[in-house]
């Protein structure tokens, strides 16, 4: 039973990264910025709500301080979240 509520979360905290990030991303679409700024936007927003949601319910120090391989899911959902959702790339 414990190894599927692990799951659960393991699962639900890569959701919440991943809707951190396609938010960034989306904003820097709407900003009209280049791949590399949506890219930078997306891991900044995504970091920043992990980091803040840890702050708020008392898990210090927070996530990416001690767990080196949540930013490498990180970076893999930023490539898909790129990949979704900045297929407009124009310039004016």
């Amino acid at each position: 039973m414990t190894n599927h509520i692990e799951t659960l979360l393991h699962v639900l905290e890569l959701a919440g990264l991943f809707v951190f990030a396609m938010s960034g991303v989306l904003t820097a679409g709407n900003e009209k910025m280049d791949l590399f700024g949506a890219a930078v936007i997306g891991f900044v927003t995504a970091v920043g709500g992990g980091t803040l949601r840890d702050i708020l319910i008392g898990s210090t120090p927070v996530g990416w301080m001690v767990n080196c391989s949540g930013r490498e899911k990180l970076d893999k959902l930023n490539e898909i979240n790129k990949s979704i959702n900045f297929p407009y790339e124009t310039r004016t």
